[in-house]
């Protein structure tokens, strides 16, 4: 009794507090499986869409027998983790939170990613909800049910997309660490509305065969978390380091806020927190510049004319499916959004990658290695239930909850967004950027 007493106490700390009670014995990792398995079997909302209790129990018993002889494989040997429904797992299938994959083939192999949380020793207890086909940032799945978390909050607000069932998972208590992708968003915006840690990894950082893409260009591999520690240990993990460089930025790094585009209408309680965190961070030492990064608004101006290559992507990997009965019941937002990829030429794609490319280019130029904040979403967590019969409003409410993260996508900069408000129902986050590929600067700039 006194053991599921402080199991359920620690299933609500970080998986670093986890792993230092796993490490020492205090709980063995079948115990607190077991616990977390029958959380997620008696789940309200639809958090796992699979749970994979037979991996799960079999995976946490080699774990504690290693831990039991002082072998352990990682920090994270037998530490629980759940991995958004894009990703393969062996002999399950991959819906991707689609009615056209429903029926699909069981997957012969893990994804390269999984394999590596595998062979680290990390428990894999299933798959994770999201929006249909990782498409838009509310959250809703028409098929399988929207997973609204349950902390503090009405079940009508969004939960955002599309990693919504990973950021739920983490914030509900389900699991320490989940794993979700971020096309345009899909895993700072569910960090943001769920009070969560979400990190976006630049595109290549971690390796994506075995996954179900949206967008090939775009889309990467993100981290929700707790804490800012348990994103840095988990990278550490898939990115294969071999030890914690704690040299990584300047004692005085520079700091830069974008005066256009990022803070244009923004929600009170998001204008007001986000003043607050500025505050914090000027009261600790820190210089904040403000400057101007005219490629914000060149992206949207151009995808606006020339179409989106997420549509694009899109279509093309899902084509051969879309021509099916069954397509017609698809999420109507995100076939409207697919659907309009077929109609978007190469000449097109010159002009969206050549905005991509002097974007990059021009925000090198004016950052450097220094790091930009703004607001994760200009928004709070909108209420589904006034959106879901209204397309226009979806629209516009869509769009506008990932306006600021899109920008790191089209621009490949790795971003953290981080919980700047202690609010249960009215949430805000705080996001930081860098040029591409200073992910490890990201993640310990945050921490500090």
């Amino acid at each position: 009794m006194k053991t599921m007493s402080l199991i359920e106490d620690l299933a609500k700390q970080s998986a670093l507090d986890i792993a230092n009670a796993l490490r020492h014995r205090h709980i063995r990792s079948i115990d607190l499986v077991k616990w977390l398995l029958t959380k997620a079997k008696e789940q309200i909302t639809p958090v796992f869409l699979t749970i994979t209790a037979e991996r799960a129990l079999r995976e946490a018993e080699l774990a504690d027998k290693r831990l039991d002889e002082g072998n352990g494989l990682s920090q994270f040997d037998g530490m629980p983790i759940g991995w958004k429904d894009l990703f393969d797992m062996q002999g399950e299938i991959t819906t991707a939170g689609s009615i056209l994959y429903l029926n699909g083939p069981k997957a012969t192999k893990d994804a390269d990613i999984v394999s590596i949380a595998n062979k680290a020793g990390m428990i894999s207890l299933g798959k994770l909800n999201l929006t249909e086909l990782a498409f838009t940032g509310i959250g809703d799945n028409p098929h399988f049910g929207t997973p609204f978390s349950l902390r503090g909050q009405q079940l009508s607000m969004s939960p955002g997309g599309s990693s919504s069932g990973s950021a739920v998972a983490v914030a509900d208590h389900y699991l320490p660490i989940a794993i979700g992708t971020d096309t345009g968003g899909s895993v700072r915006l569910p960090a943001a509305f769920n009070g969560v840690v979400g990190f976006k990894t630049s595109k290549n950082r971690y390796p994506r065969n075995g996954m179900t893409y949206l967008s090939r260009s775009l889309d990467t591999i993100g981290l929700l978390t707790k804490t800012v520690a348990d994103c840095i240990s988990i990278d550490h993990i898939f990115s294969g380091q071999l030890y914690v460089d704690n040299n990584l930025i300047e004692s005085k790094p520079s700091f830069f806020i974008p005066q256009n585009f990022v803070l244009d209408d923004l929600d009170k309680e998001v204008e007001s927190d986000f003043i607050k965190a500025i505050e914090i961070i000027k009261g600790s030492g820190f210089e904040i510049k403000e400057i101007e990064i005219p490629a914000f608004e060149s992206a949207f101006r151009v995808m606006k004319e020339f179409g989106s290559i997420v549509s694009y992507e899109a279509w093309n990997e899902h084509k051969d499916v879309m021509v099916a009965d069954h397509a017609k019941k698809i999420h109507p937002y995100s076939r409207q959004l697919i659907e309009k990829g077929q109609n978007i030429t190469l000449s097109d794609l010159e002009h969206i990658t050549k905005m991509q490319f002097q974007g990059k280019k021009q925000i090198l130029e004016k950052v450097g290695e220094g790091f930009m904040l703004y607001p994760t979403t200009p928004i709070l967590p909108p209420d589904i239930s006034k959106i879901l019969c209204d397309q226009k409003k979806y629209h516009k409410i869509n769009v506008k909850s990932l306006r600021n993260t899109t920008l790191s996508n089209q621009f490949d900069l790795p971003s953290l967004a981080l919980p700047i408000s202690n609010e249960e129902v009215k949430k805000t986050s705080l996001q930081i950027s860098a040029c591409s590929g200073r992910d490890s600067q990201v993640l310990s700039i945050a921490k500090k």
